[in-house]
């Protein structure tokens, strides 16, 4: 739970530098599958 929160909290700084549909696809994407920001690209790309 303290994790999460501290993760929130830097989400939200760097929502102020990328663009919001990044941050809300690396957001719900990063927790859903617990990895990296490369992971979760490889991902989507299999999805689609």
């Amino acid at each position: 739970m303290a994790q999460r929160g501290s993760r929130f909290v830097e989400n939200n700084q760097w929502n102020g530098v990328i663009p919001t549909r990044f941050t809300l696809v690396h957001v719900s994407t990063g927790v859903a599958t617990g990895s990296s920001g490369t992971d979760v690209a490889a991902q989507s790309d299999s999805m689609s």
